[in-house]
């Protein structure tokens, strides 16, 4: 039997089991939700400003011979002796590494590289390659890296003069 003092403890007892039951689902709740983002007030990586990654805007290959703009890219093959000149115009806001490789494509040997570390600007970067010695007649590839990336690859035909162009 059930006597009127004896009410007031369950409703006590039943009222704390149900509060700490809300509270639990409200903490589940909040768990939940506030999980893929972090809170507003604390520092969020951002990029700086309007920071552009530095990026080839152009490539081409010149002789020593020939002045370097874009205008007088090497039509023709290179002779032996020439030195390959590699004209890179880059855009962008950030220092970069630039790599430029060449490689003879009959073995695969690696006969040249240079490497630098550069800012983008409005004139182009050139880099030299002299014949030491001559060149072999052939194709070769030119490969350019930027920040350890492969950007840009051209082939350059180096024919022995009288045999042909």
């Amino acid at each position: 039997m059930i006597t009127i003092a004896s009410i007031p403890a369950k409703a006590d007892h039943f009222m704390v089991i149900t509060n700490r039951l809300v509270v639990l689902v409200m903490l589940l709740a909040l768990s939940i939700c506030g999980c893929d983002r972090a809170p507003e007030h604390l520092p969020q990586e951002r990029p700086e400003g309007n920071v552009e990654e530095t990026q080839l805007k152009e490539l081409w290959i010149t002789d020593a011979a020939e002045a370097v703009d874009a205008d007088s890219r090497a039509s023709r093959p290179l002779s032996p002796n020439d030195a390959i000149v590699a004209n890179v115009r880059l855009s962008g806001d950030k220092k970069a590494d630039l790599h430029v490789a060449l490689f003879y494509l009959k073995t695969g040997a690696k006969v040249g590289e240079e490497t630098r570390s550069v800012l983008p600007s409005p004139g182009p970067i050139s880099l030299t390659f002299r014949p030491s010695p001559a060149w072999s007649a052939g194709r070769y590839l030119l490969e350019v890296k930027l920040n350890s990336k492969v950007v840009s690859h051209q082939e350059i035909e180096v024919v022995e003069i009288g045999k042909g162009a």
